[in-house]
């Protein structure tokens, strides 16, 4: 079994809730192949949302981002990394790169909502989720945060309808379609100017 075997067979025992397992032929995945970036990522991220192994995930998303350093989807796992330590400005800063790269992603755009509320921004929070939610309208917890305070769900429902109403059609027409971006439909959010390098920050102890 080669190595993206064991990648593919621990995403699935993730997606099931067995972390224990997953975790283990991630590793076997990484012994394998220890250029694995997406791997390396993985399982930065599934340490990062359970809050635990936090400076090996940090280790860990910094070798894939060694080895890819414009992944929209590695820069969201350091984000989130940072998120999780509560260094809020350095998750904005990192989260707000990979949104620039991947700007419809309904992830990145409720992490985004997350670490702005942190910031003690809840107006600027709230837009974030509710495009977040068109994007993914089953995502129950972003439905649940946006109830919270008292967002109407029926027009966001009926935006994301729209949406996917929208690219079913263009994609009968238009193959490059799948790739478009739904701005017809969402108004683009501001992101922060981070063209400058990537800054050496360590996660909190």
């Amino acid at each position: 079994m080669d190595a993206s075997f064991y990648f593919w067979y621990a995403a699935a025992l993730e997606r099931e809730g067995r972390f224990d397992k997953a975790e283990k032929l991630f590793m076997k995945c990484l012994e394998l192949d220890p250029q694995h970036a997406e791997a390396y990522n993985y399982l930065a991220y599934m340490w990062a949302e359970k809050g635990i192994k936090l400076d090996q995930a940090f280790k860990y998303i910094t070798k894939a981002l060694k080895l890819n350093q414009k992944s929209g989807a590695f820069l969201d796992t350091l984000g989130w990394i940072y998120y999780m330590n509560e260094q809020y400005k350095e998750a904005l800063e990192q989260v707000n790169h990979a949104a620039e790269i991947i700007p419809d992603d309904p992830t990145i755009l409720d992490h985004l909502g997350d670490i702005f509320f942190k910031l003690g921004d809840e107006k600027q929070a709230i837009p974030y989720w509710e495009k977040s939610f068109v994007l993914d309208p089953g995502n129950g917890k972003v439905a649940e945060k946006l109830s919270r305070y008292g967002v109407d769900l029926e027009p966001l429902r009926k935006q994301a309808e729209e949406l996917k109403a929208d690219r079913k059609n263009g994609d009968k027409t238009d193959p490059s379609a799948t790739t478009g971006s739904p701005a017809l439909l969402i108004s683009p959010l501001p992101v922060l100017e981070t063209d400058g390098p990537q800054p050496e920050i360590d996660p909190a102890e």
